[in-house]
């Protein structure tokens, strides 16, 4: 038996979506690695900081693009394998409307199920 407790408020899911970072420099294209309701591992060619804050839209399939702000709150910088996105951050949301927190529960319900 694990000893291990969850301590995450929401589950968490490997669901690889597009999405796409915005800041005042313009935007760039990201990849969603694994995602939860309050936040995401993203992975990016140019990480940002820890408590730098963007926007980001993810691309959920089948639906509207999520938006939300985001603020990153550590860093993967040991990259490995070459012709992937090399580096990565987990991010949590700041601000997301209920209905896409919703929606994104309920994507990671169905796919841990």
């Amino acid at each position: 038996m694990s000893s291990h407790k969850e301590k995450r408020r929401y589950p968490r899911a490997p669901l690889y979506w597009s999405a796409l970072i915005r800041d005042t420099n313009g935007a760039r294209v990201a990849e969603i690695e694994n995602l939860s309701a309050s936040g995401a591992f993203i992975r990016s060619h140019k990480p940002y900081r820890p408590k730098e804050r963007f926007k980001l839209h993810i691309m959920s399939p089948g639906q509207s693009p999520v938006s939300t702000s985001a603020e990153v709150s550590w860093l993967h910088v040991s990259c490995s394998q070459k012709g992937t996105l090399p580096c990565g951050m987990g991010v949590r949301f700041l601000r997301i409307s209920k209905k896409d927190r919703n929606h994104i529960s309920q994507a990671v319900n169905e796919h841990n199920n």
